[in-house]
């Protein structure tokens, strides 16, 4: 109030008829002159560092950013490399595959639990669990068909010469998990799969593959090469890792 006032009285001769003009008096007595000092602006805050400098930094982040972003670990599996097309159109495709997949599942798991030394009343028991667990919606006389199907064709196994090669060998695994690694693109590629069975036989190793397709021979004879390019690709793992001759074995799984 009082600056304003001040800036009345010096910026107009006329006489003050504004409503300032009641304190005129009571400036003239009690008021202190004020001086404001000029500064000058302080300006801008100087780098400490000069432009090549951050320019160099800049480049050295984006070096960083770039080799943090770079592959370093690539995933995959011989199942996924050998058929990767002909899978995504099976699982794009109809219902029909469910059935196959199904079957395939619980003689795979009834053949892995023969091999861990399940056989009679404990291997029954098992297969029991598989198609409940497997079946859930399926009624009594349902499960009763699939268990009698699966029992029959470990039995059918069993028989099979293969199957007494490979219960005989001292050193054998199922369900053998397999990795391997490659840098030759700069890039460590771990592939993986999983062998239904494999044994020592006469100094080298056999990788038994376990095939329940429910096709014709000639659909078979299709898909017999990329099996077999599937299973020699396990016993090239195994025989790298073991360093000893490998060799795979496909064991078309036919219900008797």
């Amino acid at each position: 109030i009082v600056s304003q006032l001040v800036l009345q009285l010096k910026t107009r001769a006329a006489e003050d008829k504004s409503f300032w003009a009641p304190l005129a008096g009571a400036l003239a007595v009690h008021a202190t002159p004020m001086t404001l000092p000029l500064d000058q602006p302080a300006g801008r805050d100087q780098p400490a560092v000069t432009d090549a400098e951050i320019r160099a930094s800049c480049e050295a982040a984006g070096t960083r950013r770039a080799s943090a972003s770079r592959i370093g670990v690539r995933l995959t599996s011989v199942t996924r490399t050998l058929r990767e097309e002909r899978e995504e159109a099976w699982l794009s495709g109809s219902s029909r595959r469910r059935g196959g997949a199904a079957w395939g599942t619980l003689v795979h798991r009834t053949l892995e639990a023969m091999g861990r030394g399940r056989e009679g009343t404990g291997l029954e028991r098992y297969v029991r669990a598989l198609v409940r667990e497997d079946q859930p919606e399926a009624t009594d006389p349902e499960r009763e068909a699939m268990v009698t199907r699966v029992l029959a064709q470990a039995e059918a196994m069993r028989q099979n010469t293969v199957w007494q090669q490979l219960a005989g060998a001292a050193d054998r695994a199922f369900e053998l998990p397999i990795f391997t690694v490659d840098d030759s693109d700069g890039v460590d590629t771990v592939t993986q799969g999983i062998a239904d069975a494999a044994a020592l036989v006469d100094g080298a190793w056999v990788v038994f593959d376990w095939k329940t397709d429910h096709a014709d021979d000639a659909t078979w004879a299709r898909r017999e090469e990329e099996y077999r390019r599937q299973v020699e690709a396990y016993a090239r793992m195994i025989g790298a890792r073991a360093g000893v001759p490998a060799r795979g074995e496909i064991i078309r799984v036919k219900e008797p």
